[in-house]
């Protein structure tokens, strides 16, 4: 991507700035066979290599998940650490066995639903020239069970992470659309 400055202004409107994820589809990324792009880099589809593998999980509403992309600079390489956080309350053998097996995948692609309405991939890069690659460092999950106080709640706690060439991009597909795939 070349130098361009894009004017934004904040100030003019009143828009919702909700922070937070409410919802992540996740696929092993060895499901996608390519990623369709629109001209404004906005992902529209993605070409898998078995019908319904994609998985919706909601976890907590207590404004704990996120989804955050920190940037590094070294001189002219920049990358970007993601970083999603989800949270289950409630330690069940069904919420082990999702964790245990969440921890053996090596390449995952998630798709963030922010509170604010716009849907984050985490897993892809676009490639300049419009292609993809799955990023840099891919993206994997680190669970962890906690039995925490009788002041608090047991839960298991997700960490996905990975490092992106650039910032993660916006899905137009609707949780529906991805599932169906």
């Amino acid at each position: 991507m070349a130098c361009e400055l894009i004017e934004v202004n904040s100030q003019d409107n009143c828009e919702t700035s909700d922070g937070g994820i409410y919802e992540t589809q996740m696929v092993p990324g060895e499901q996608i066979e390519d990623v369709t792009f629109d001209v404004n880099g906005n992902i529209t589809n993605f070409t898998m290599l078995t019908e319904g593998q994609w998985k919706s999980y909601t976890y907590d509403d207590d404004d704990s998940a996120f989804y955050n992309q920190t940037g590094n600079r070294a001189n002219k390489k920049i990358t970007y650490d993601q970083q999603a956080f989800l949270k289950f309350a409630g330690t069940t053998t069904t919420k082990i066995t999702f964790a245990d097996s969440l921890a053996q995948c090596c390449n995952l692609v998630c798709i963030h639903r922010f509170n604010s309405g716009v849907a984050i991939v985490q897993g892809i890069d676009r490639l300049a020239g419009g292609g993809w690659a799955f990023t840099k460092q891919k993206a994997k999950a680190t669970p962890s069970a906690l039995s925490d106080t009788g002041a608090g709640e047991d839960r298991i706690e997700i960490t996905i992470g990975s490092v992106g060439r650039n910032l993660s991009r916006a899905t137009t597909l609707s949780k529906a659309a991805v599932l169906a795939l």
